[in-house]
């Protein structure tokens, strides 16, 4: 259990992870890379090759993106035979080949399988197709097949041969959109396109009038180099985490001010409020002032007492704010301070007993105690027991009740809300950190959702993961204590401070007065369980009376009484390429990809 004024590091740890993390993804281009698969230029020459055959050399400036790729990839569809004569080479990425016949189509790869690159590289692919089926007289041949990226700017290059009604199409599988195939000075024919789009393929078709010479094509030049925005947008990112996670702390620790009878340590602690239609209040003063969590804890003293009038329980949770199993734990170290249960350690569990002063309580907490010993004289934890569970909840539920009736807080007294019962951290930022690295660990969201590679989509998920995490994890700071609550939680605050530096004299003024066993439970509860234990063994205490500390007992089996309100938990037990079809023709290119 935290002092007064602290807050858990798990939980400035969970918002820490949030934004280094959506800074990482940045930097490593998972989100905002801004760099989608293309192709920046492609080039095809088609030219005779044999009796019967053509040969198709296409340069390919392929943009890999972000993405992590091995190289290019394309089927070639074998109703022109087989591909051969198969030649590949890059001069910036690895450029082995390998070719895999799957009978309706061939399979060419282009780079190495544990070899992965990323950006834009320059491919040169050439292979034969040896049945083009040129003897009917009729060129008709897919250049470039109807599956793959978009492409910025496309060249079709066609030379030795003579041919009568040059056509050339281009669009989806089956398109008839003409494209303007022009005839040059030196004998070949050409079209260029300022981009052809995702899954269109291009065809080309004429009739072979005669045999041309081969005209030598220059390879077009390399793209410009895609500017990339990486360390500055990884910075933008990084700085809008911090600002929209400290933002929210700050907010909600300012949210979540207390309300503190002023006029320093004593009056803070002890203070009245003026009654109401009092001069004070008619005249427009104030007896009172806001104050964050933080400062609260300079207000606090050392008490020798407890705050009278106040259960242990109830001291647990004006100081953390916290309902949660640990106030319930503090309820059953109460109620062993105050003899109403005995405390036993079996040595492996413990044993819950009806205590000599049980007619104490109040009907609630006999109710509520009775449920829990299951209508008998003493309960063995150690054991899930669905009835204990049950009860344990139900003491729970009781305990947020009266908190909410306290008048200890202004606002979002603690239990009433999500995020403001769990002492070490929320369910729900645990789950946002949990899908941060399912993420992380894979590109699997950035491949459905595309949209995260947009600059401005990592802006905002740089601003609101980190935010979101933050709201979840800091609302345990927007509960706000009103005078009273405050009051009473600087008087348990310091009684802590005095249980915390206890020596073993302070033990033996205990055990002389008679609050030895009551002091145990309050140590218990506070979180002073170690301290109180450590004065007690340096205390001249007869061992007979040591057993009045038996409440400590509860630090040290409280495993125990967790595994019986928790049910045991139960557990239980490559890349591809792209098929291409055809614009109008048959045979010849592919598809267009990567692996």
């Amino acid at each position: 259990m935290g002092m007064i004024g602290k807050i858990s590091p798990l939980r400035h740890l969970s918002v820490g992870v949030a934004v280094v993390g959506t800074t990482v993804l940045t930097a490593t281009g998972i989100i905002g890379g801004g760099a989608p698969e293309k192709y920046d230029q492609w080039q095809s020459v088609v030219e005779p090759a044999g009796a019967d055959g053509v040969r198709l050399t296409h340069v390919i400036d392929q943009d890999f993106g972000s993405n992590d790729r091995r190289g290019h990839e394309t089927y070639i569809p074998n109703d022109f035979g087989e591909p051969v004569d198969i030649t590949a080479e890059s001069p910036d990425a690895p450029d082995a080949v390998t070719a895999t016949d799957f009978g309706i189509d061939t399979r060419i790869r282009i780079g190495e399988v544990n070899t992965f690159i990323t950006g834009q590289h320059r491919y040169t692919l050439a292979y034969t197709l040896p049945e083009a089926k040129l003897d009917t007289g009729i060129l008709s041949l897919d250049v470039l097949g109807d599956d793959g990226a978009e492409i910025d700017e496309f060249e079709l290059v066609v030379t030795g041969w003579v041919l009568g009604d040059p056509l050339c199409f281009v669009g989806a599988a089956g398109s008839s959109n003409q494209c303007e195939l022009v005839e040059s000075e030196d004998g070949f024919y050409r079209w260029t396109v300022d981009g052809v789009g995702e899954n269109q393929g291009v065809t080309v078709e004429g009739d072979i009038l005669g045999s041309a010479d081969v005209v030598s094509v220059e390879p077009p030049p390399l793209p410009e180099r895609r500017t990339t925005y990486t360390g500055v947008l990884t910075l933008a990112v990084l700085a809008l985490g911090v600002i929209g996670g400290g933002g929210t702390f700050l907010w909600a620790r300012r949210k979540g001010r207390n309300e503190v009878f002023a006029g320093g340590a004593a009056e803070a602690a002890y203070g009245k409020m003026p009654p109401p239609g009092s001069a004070a209040m008619a005249g427009g003063t104030t007896s009172t002032e806001l104050i964050t969590d933080a400062r609260m804890a300079d207000l606090a003293t050392i008490e020798f007492v407890p705050p009278k009038g106040l259960a242990p329980w109830q001291g647990r949770v004006l100081l953390d704010e916290h309902a949660d199993s640990g106030t319930i734990e503090a309820w059953l170290s109460g109620l062993a301070g105050m003899e109403a249960i005995e405390i036993v350690d079996d040595g492996k569990n413990m044993i819950i007993k009806s205590g000599p002063k049980r007619e104490l309580l109040s009907p609630d907490d006999e109710r509520l105690l009775d449920a829990l010993l299951q209508g008998g004289q003493q309960y063995t934890t150690g054991k899930f027991n669905s009835k204990f569970a049950a009860a344990w909840s139900a003491i729970g539920a009781h305990q947020k009740q009266q908190l909410a009736q306290s008048g200890w807080w202004k606002h979002l007294p603690p239990g009433s809300g999500l995020g403001t019962g769990g002492s070490s951290g929320s369910p729900f930022g645990l789950i946002m950190v949990f899908v941060f690295i399912m993420i992380w660990s894979g590109s699997i969201f950035t491949a459905v959702i595309g949209w995260f590679q947009n600059p401005v989509m990592a802006l905002i998920v740089g601003l609101v993961f980190p935010t979101i995490v933050a709201y979840f994890m800091y609302r345990v700071l927007l509960p706000a204590r009103s005078a009273v609550g405050s009051a009473l939680a600087l008087r348990t605050e310091s009684f802590r401070r005095f249980l915390h530096e206890s020596e073993g004299h302070h033990v033996e003024w205990a055990w002389e007065h008679g609050v030895l066993r009551e002091y145990s439970g309050w140590a218990v509860a506070l979180g002073e369980a170690d301290a109180w234990s450590r004065a007690l063994e340096r205390a001249n205490v007869p061992p007979p009376a040591r057993m009045s500390a038996t409440p400590i007992i509860i630090a040290n089996r409280m495993s125990s009484v967790q595994s019986s309100y928790t049910k045991p938990s139960s557990s239980s037990g490559g890349s591809g390429g792209f098929r291409g079809g055809s614009v109008g023709g048959g045979g010849g290119g592919g598809s267009r990809g990567s692996w």
